[in-house]
């Protein structure tokens, strides 16, 4: 059983290694509730889930079996209690099975009991846990439009991403040509392909490449016709 690092924060994003695949999990606020959502692999398994104590946060079994575990928070789901008296824990298949036996036996009590005992021997012993590695992945939140511009007219295309560090944007005169840098920048300018006066020239496909800290990530192929 892993204890999943949250912080006291209404809304955060993880990304985590877990029985040797990638998870991501968002918790955010809705109204005064917090929900999740899950993927694993790119993979979404659930999204904005209402979170409560004692309450599988994958609910189905094709989520997760016969590889995987579950995720269950300790007590009242309440992100101002996040990292203190409220933690997310993840437990592998065969936890999972005996969490299950002993909620169905009616021993509910026993079974979160199970967790604090756990959040105990965290506490006790932190400096001899091996927490996952959390890492901040970069993504594109909204893809690029194709772009049908007339010669001398100015066109633009724009992407949507998060936890980047620099986009290059990269141009290809028609399918199977090599793709080449066109422009790379750091700054907030960065999610936008702006071309100024486009001639014939231009006309062919372009894409974003997204770099972060840990990944990259490249949006899907464009066009630009110009007419």
């Amino acid at each position: 059983m892993q204890q999943i690092p949250i912080n006291a924060v209404p809304s955060q994003d993880l990304s985590i290694q877990l029985d040797g695949e990638y998870w991501r999990i968002k918790l955010s606020l809705s109204m005064e509730f917090v929900c999740a959502s899950i993927s694993r692999d790119g993979t979404p398994l659930i999204s904005g889930l209402r979170c409560f104590v004692n309450q599988p946060l994958l609910p189905y079994p094709y989520m997760h079996e016969p590889r995987f575990g579950n995720f269950l928070f300790d007590s009242d789901v309440d992100w101002n209690n996040f990292g203190g008296s409220c933690s997310l824990y993840y437990l592998n298949y065969a936890e999972f099975n005996q969490y299950k036996e002993l909620v169905n036996q009616g021993y509910a009590d026993a079974a979160i009991k199970m967790l604090n005992n756990r959040a105990e021997e965290f506490a006790e012993n932190a400096s001899k846990i091996n927490y996952p590695t959390v890492l901040v992945l970069a993504d594109i939140i909204t893809q690029p439009d194709s772009v049908s511009a007339s010669a001398g007219s100015d066109a633009t295309f724009i992407i949507e991403a998060e936890n980047w560090v620099s986009i290059s944007w990269e141009f290809a005169s028609q399918p199977g040509s090599a793709w080449t840098p066109i422009q790379t920048l750091t700054g907030g300018a960065a999610e936008t392909l702006h071309i100024a006066g486009v001639n014939i020239h231009q006309q062919g496909l372009y894409r974003a490449v997204v770099f972060g800290d840990n990944n990259t990530v490249t949006s899907d192929t464009v066009e630009l016709k110009v007419e």
